[in-house]
């Protein structure tokens, strides 16, 4: 044996205690702490695993971590004060670490439901309508799981039909086509649709803010879903005290596809005008649309955002892949946009998602 390897330090790999449940293990040095929580087969709650959908916030009770997101952007002022963590984005940083997730002594709740419609709205997007046993209450913007036996995982839409105050028992989707994703090929090519599943209760963190600014709102693609409820709910719950003000506000909407064949909805969204009061303005984003008779804004949706005025006292509101959103932070916050204004749901698919 050498003399290198005897005095050679022995390096420890980090270890995390999680309650409530009291599981102890070891991490990796170099993982995020869901990795490596999953990694040992503990199925911490998780569903987009790029730092969005917030199911995995836990309470940072003891260590160091390095977030590789600023989770300013989706955790609410309370979890930002009592120093939650994104689990998803966190690396351990030191040797000891101690989270709390209430979600873990929770029993799921899963409510029958089943598909009642299918409606093609473009070649890759579907519009899904299932009817619920029982209804449930959500804010406009927030997503429920689907959960299938045969799944390895739910899979997480955002609701693009606007809730009702007692409860709503039908609920309508946009979603798309994943190429070899799992559960869009079966969905896509399902002839039979009254096909019974189960749904979790509503969550999520993306749904309007109380303000009066301007609102940005960008959609990419299906990430139009729960942009879609947010703009019906204002319009049509003119019961709400606070949407009789929402609807004062100056809108402008971009809605980012890569070709013509690809805009959906946009009969409906025009028609919104005819209910607002504000001004608003909807302006379609082609990226990949050639030699044709378009006349309409080609490029990215970031490189329009950037040529829009006023940005700085604006709210944005942005759903859609995750390059989309991470290019719109970057321009948003160089006009000077707060981070207090900008609210995202990132939409993932397989190719997100870390094999485990």
């Amino acid at each position: 044996m050498s003399l290198l390897s005897i005095f050679k330090k022995e390096k420890h790999k980090p270890k995390i205690q999680i309650k409530p449940i009291s599981v102890e293990c070891e991490i990796e040095s170099n993982k995020t702490i869901l990795q490596s929580l999953l990694d040992q087969g503990i199925q911490f709650p998780h569903n987009c695993r790029v730092g969005s959908c917030t199911t995995c916030a836990s309470k940072l009770i003891e260590g160091k971590v390095k977030e590789l997101t600023d989770k300013a952007f989706v955790l609410s002022e309370e979890q930002l004060k009592e120093n939650y963590i994104l689990v998803c984005q966190s690396i351990p940083k030191s040797e000891f670490l101690v989270i709390e997730n209430q979600k873990l002594q929770q029993k799921e709740e899963k409510i029958p439901a089943k598909i009642i419609e299918k409606k093609l709205l473009t070649h890759d997007i579907i519009e899904l309508t299932i009817l619920l046993e029982e209804p449930v209450f959500y804010k406009a913007g927030q997503y429920i799981n689907f959960i299938f036996d045969w799944l390895d995982r739910p899979r997480s839409y955002s609701m693009a039909n606007r809730p009702n105050s007692k409860g709503t028992k039908q609920l309508k989707f946009f979603i798309r086509h994943v190429p070899k994703g799992k559960f869009t090929e079966w969905l896509f090519n399902l002839k039979d649709i009254e096909i019974e599943f189960y749904v979790s209760q509503p969550e999520g963190n993306f749904y309007l803010r109380n303000s009066t600014k301007p609102m940005i709102l960008i959609a990419g693609g299906s990430g139009l879903s729960p942009i879609y409820s947010i703009l019906e709910d204002i319009i049509f719950n003119q019961d709400l005290e606070i949407n009789k003000k929402q609807i004062l506000r100056d809108v402008v909407l971009l809605f980012g596809v890569r070709t013509q064949k690809d805009l959906y909805k946009i009969e409906e969204l025009e028609n919104f005008k005819n209910y607002w009061k504000g001004k608003f303005e909807i302006i379609p984003v082609l990226s990949e649309e050639k030699d044709s008779d378009w006349k309409g804004k080609t490029g990215f949706v970031h490189e329009i955002l950037d040529q829009l005025p006023n940005i700085s006292n604006s709210q944005l509101y942005m759903c859609g892949p995750p390059i989309m959103i991470d290019k719109c932070i970057e321009v948003a916050q160089k006009h000077g946009l707060s981070s207090n204004e900008i609210y995202f749901d990132k939409f993932t698919d397989s190719s997100h998602i870390i094999k485990v």
